[in-house]
């Protein structure tokens, strides 16, 4: 038979206890950071989707909102058009602004004559 140290043999296991659980704390360790990184991607993943989502329904609001309007107030003013032609506001609506120019336009005309014949005058 042979003889076993138990010297050797103590120090030979307790430095695989030493190796085991050094390796066991590395491994734990390394779980807890992959463990940490991906709940930290999933939460941010979280927050991303929940903020696209209120973004993607604040726009379409936006739109709908828009649309509203646009509608509303090209039906009211088409019909506002059709309403005042029909009944032939509209042209004198238009001549009234016609003529309401042409006087403006004399209304100058005459005043730069006025200015002119008081610079001749003065001079």
């Amino acid at each position: 038979m042979f003889m076993i140290d138990k010297e050797s043999l103590y120090q030979k296991v307790y430095i695989d206890k030493i190796n085991y659980s050094f390796v066991k704390t590395i491994w734990l360790i390394l779980l807890i950071v992959v463990c940490g990184f991906c709940g930290v991607l999933v939460l941010s993943l979280v927050v991303a989707v929940q903020t696209s989502r209120k973004i993607v329904r604040s726009i379409a609001a936006i739109k709908d909102f828009t649309k509203k309007l646009t509608t509303k107030s090209d039906r009211i003013g088409k019909k506002q058009i059709i309403d005042e032609f029909s009944r032939g506001d509209l042209f004198r609506k238009i001549s009234k602004q016609y003529l309401k120019m042409e006087k403006a336009r004399e209304i100058l005309q005459q005043r730069h004559l006025f200015n002119q014949k008081a610079k001749a005058e003065g001079q």
